[in-house]
């Protein structure tokens, strides 16, 4: 399990702390049909979280003096309705793990009988639909092709919020086959014109997008015959084999994929 630690730049107290550690809801992909049959889009593919959803956390601030603790308070006050990061940290880890949150609520609880403790309740709404551990950049030299590497997600979740650049370096690239080859995982998509010498195509997964030199591209995209996931492209938990096919380039030509582990 985990605290919230901070948001933003601002740390998150922790006297008498009390959190939400649970998961956001699903997606609902069932749609119910006549004569009691149901129809699920997601098929047997894991379905993502719901977001937003919200955590809450609680705890108790304590100050000398009535005018500090009004000033601690004060600076929550004026963070509500901002949107930072929040930083969560597992009891078993000393590493920060981060999402995407807005600070929706800021409330708290007096008590006349002790003028320097509030209890405080923060609320967030979480953007992100899993958490981001340590970042990677892996980088694919296409000195043969096709080029096979293990690509990790050491996390325990699927990331699908990863950017694949692929850079041509002395001659133009002409076509760029990537795979995952994972079992329940699979995907494969071709994408088919010129990358200049010196430039780079950028692929997103999400939010999907498609820029040639900074340019939209999409017109030459296209998911292959073997592809089976929802998602353009994804890394499951662990080890991931990573097949790159290229028609031009040269032996220094790149393909770059950029992410975070996923935790849930």
């Amino acid at each position: 399990m985990f605290w919230l630690t901070k948001f933003g730049t601002k740390d998150i107290p922790l006297c008498n702390a009390v959190q939400d550690v649970g998961a956001g809801p699903i997606y609902t992909t069932v749609t119910q049909l006549p004569g009691g049959y149901h129809f699920d889009a997601q098929g047997n593919e894991q379905s993502p979280i719901k977001t937003p959803y919200p955590l809450k956390a609680e705890a108790v601030l304590h100050s000398n003096s009535p005018w500090e603790l009004d000033d601690m308070f004060q600076e929550w006050r004026a963070l509500q309705g901002t949107k930072a990061t929040l930083y969560r940290r597992r009891d078993r880890k000393n590493l920060d793990e981060y999402v995407t949150a807005r600070l929706t609520e800021v409330s708290a609880r007096r008590d006349i009988r002790d003028r320097l403790r509030l209890d405080l309740s923060l609320s967030f709404d979480i953007f992100t639909p899993v958490w981001y551990g340590l970042a990677h950049t892996e980088t694919i030299t296409m000195d043969a092709s096709p080029k096979t590497q293990e690509i990790p997600n050491n996390g325990d979740s699927v990331q699908r919020y990863i950017t694949i650049t692929v850079n041509a370096t002395v001659n133009p690239i002409t076509a760029i086959k990537i795979e995952n080859l994972e079992a329940g995982h699979v995907s494969s998509f071709t994408w088919t014109d010129s990358i200049a010498a010196g430039q780079a195509l950028v692929i997103t997964n999400r939010p999907r997008a498609v820029l040639n030199n900074g340019v939209n591209a999409y017109a030459y995209f296209a998911l292959d015959a073997g592809h089976t996931i929802n998602d353009w492209f994804r890394l499951m938990p662990g080890n991931n084999t990573v097949r790159v096919t290229m028609t031009g380039g040269s032996a220094t030509s790149t393909v770059v994929f950029t992410y975070n582990d996923a935790l849930a």
